[in-house]
């Protein structure tokens, strides 16, 4: 029969840390790395970034293509509001992507020939990577101007 530890060892208090008094950088030091598991999921992408930006009333498109590694995986579809012409089914994905890239809601990007347009974001850095919320951007499909 093993002894039990006596219960005063595991009421020492300097064993024993709050975790708000611990610094926001040491918080995040004991999160894995999920980026060195997922790198044989992810493949070579060439992703081209468009933002429009506004000058003096008029808009300008900027593309900036990056090479990069991720995943384009299809999500569930959503329930859409009607519109007037009626139902519209647009198809959503998620982008994994090393945390390189970049993008914000509302940009566009093209991958593969397809436009589409960012509507979130999960911002997982201290993993190695970054999830979009995106969907097929059919409201100015022609966005390679």
């Amino acid at each position: 029969m093993i002894p039990a530890a006596p219960r005063t060892a595991c009421l020492n208090p300097t064993l024993i840390q709050s975790a708000g008094k611990l610094p926001l950088h040491k918080q995040l030091s004991n999160m894995p790395n999920q980026a060195e598991v997922i790198l044989g999921w992810f493949r070579p992408m060439v992703i081209g970034s468009i933002t429009t930006k506004w000058e003096n009333g008029q808009s300008s498109e900027i593309t900036r293509t990056q090479n990069v590694a991720g995943h384009l995986q299809p999500s569930e579809p959503e329930k859409l509001d009607i519109a007037a012409g009626g139902d519209r089914s647009w198809k959503f994905y998620y982008l994994y992507v090393e945390s390189s890239l970049i993008m914000e809601n509302d940009d566009r990007c093209i991958i593969e020939n397809v436009p589409y347009r960012v509507i979130g974001k999960k911002d997982w850095k201290e993993s190695g990577f970054i999830r979009y919320r995106l969907h097929e951007d059919y409201t100015n499909a022609d966005a390679s101007n």
